[in-house]
C-alpha cells in the first residue's frame, strides 16, 4: 500500500474532467443560485462568442462556471454539511466542492427536477432549505435517486475511498486503479445492502468516513469486500 500523496489530488482534476466532463455554460436562464444552461454547440473556439472556449462541443464561460460553482459550494455547505447528513453525501470543504462541481454538466434547463447536472442539483438544494436529509443527497455529487448516474457513483466512492482509507487501510494505489475496479462492480439499489454491489461497499464506506470501525470498513468497502462479496 503506498500512503497518501497531495500529488494525488493533484491529479484527480484531469480525471475528474476526462471521466465526467466540464461544467458548461453559454448566456441563458438562470435559477436563484444562478445557474445557466448551454446554449450553443461548437468544434473550436472560433464557433463561440467573444470570452467563451469550446468545451466538449460546447460554448463555455469559465468564469460563469467558477462563480456558479461557488454559489453552489456555498449553500451547500450551509445546508448540507450538517452531523445529520450521511458523511459520504458531503464536501469537506469548499475546494473539494469546487473541484467537483466544476465537473457537473450545466445543459439542463431551470428547475429540473432529474437529469446528472448542475441544475437539477440546484433545485434540490433549494429544497433542501426546508427538508435537508431528503434533497441534500440528491443535490450532492452523487446525485442520489435523482441527479446522478453510474459514473458520477464511482467518481464519488473513489474519490472519499482513496481520501478516508489511507496508509495501511489503503485499497488503491491510484484513483484510475479505483474506477476501473468500480466499473466492474455490480450496481444495486441500496446503500449498504449485503450483496456484491457498489451499493454495499458504499455503506461500508459512510461507515469508515463517520469513523467506525474505519480499519474493518475500509477493507469491506475496497474491491476484495469481504462483507460483499462473500
Amino acid at each position: 500500500m503506498k500512503s497518501k500523496q497531495s500529488s494525488s489530488w493533484s491529479r484527480i482534476g484531469v480525471w475528474l474532467v476526462v471521466l465526467v466532463g466540464w461544467g458548461l455554460v453559454a448566456p441563458g436562464c438562470s435559477s436563484d443560485l444562478g445557474i445557466e444552461r448551454v446554449q450553443f454547440q461548437c468544434a473550436e473556439d472560433a464557433d463561440c462568442g467573444d470570452g467563451l472556449t469550446c468545451r466538449a462541443g460546447l460554448c463555455a464561460d469559465e468564469a460563469q462556471v467558477e462563480q456558479q460553482c461557488s454559489d453552489y459550494c456555498d449553500t451547500f455547505l450551509q445546508r448540507c454539511a450538517s452531523s445529520q447528513i450521511e458523511a459520504l453525501f458531503t464536501f469537506r470543504d469548499k475546494p473539494e466542492c469546487m473541484e467537483v462541481c466544476r465537473t457537473y454538466p450545466t445543459n439542463g434547463e431551470e428547475g429540473d427536477t432529474t437529469g446528472n447536472t448542475l441544475q437539477c442539483r440546484a433545485y434540490h438544494l433549494e429544497a433542501a432549505a426546508s427538508d435537508a436529509s431528503t434533497h441534500c443527497p440528491h443535490a450532492s455529487a452523487r446525485g442520489v435517486q435523482f441527479c446522478g448516474d453510474t459514473d458520477r457513483k464511482c467518481l464519488s466512492y473513489c474519490f472519499q475511498l482513496m481520501d478516508t482509507c489511507t496508509g495501511g487501510n489503503r485499497q488503491f494505489d491510484t484513483p484510475q486503479d479505483c474506477l476501473d475496479a468500480c466499473d466492474g462492480y455490480p450496481k444495486g439499489t441500496v446503500a449498504g445492502e449485503q450483496f456484491d454491489t457498489l451499493e454495499c461497499r458504499l455503506g461500508h464506506l459512510a461507515d469508515a468516513i463517520e469513523g467506525v470501525e474505519v480499519e474493518l470498513n475500509c477493507d469491506n468497502a475496497g474491491a476484495q469486500s469481504p462483507a460483499c462479496t462473500r
